[in-house]
């Protein structure tokens, strides 16, 4: 847990002891899924998943009726769940993937990595990216004066100019 503390404050000692310490993936590991889950969580529940579909259908080419079924679909509580799977899930086969380019690139080197330590890094290097992220989000959720108007797959995307106006000039 030290090192989640230490990535911010003494990131080259922290990287430097990583092949000396054991397991020293599993801890960011479960922390970076648990914020992952926490903010899908979050937006579902504060903006909606019948408002995230409609965002997500919008520029589609459905017909009416074809249209009508996704909705349903995909704002059935099954569609949650699976939602939380799938980040349960892809998350550390996405830190998995990355370790693995990253340990190829460091097996051409004179002193190639454990696979360990790789992963390690992987995962303390995207905690603190997740974490403003996360908290971004959910700042930027919290704060819309208008949830309807937030684009709900790149909340963060977001002009800072646009949503000062917003502020200052909310929607009737």
């Amino acid at each position: 847990m030290k090192a989640l503390i230490d990535v911010f404050f003494q990131p080259g000692k922290l990287f430097s002891s990583l092949p000396e310490r054991r397991a020293a993936w599993v801890v960011p590991l479960l922390v970076n899924v648990i914020l992952l889950l926490a903010s899908t969580a979050f937006t579902i529940n504060t903006l909606g998943m019948d408002l995230i579909m409609r965002q997500r259908l919008a520029g589609s080419s459905m017909s009416a009726d074809q249209m009508q079924q996704a909705m349903k679909n995909g704002t059935s509580p099954a569609a949650v769940y699976i939602t939380y799977a799938v980040i349960l899930f892809f998350t550390p086969i996405f830190m998995l993937i990355v370790s693995g380019i990253l340990f190829a690139f460091g097996m051409m080197t004179s002193r190639a990595p454990k696979f360990g330590s790789m992963l390690a890094m992987v995962n303390l290097a995207f905690f603190p990216y997740i974490l403003i992220t996360v908290l971004m989000t959910a700042l930027v959720i919290v704060a819309a004066p208008d949830k309807t108007a937030l684009d709900v797959t790149n909340p963060l995307a977001t002009n800072v100019a646009a949503l000062m106006f917003n502020f200052t000039n909310p929607p009737p």
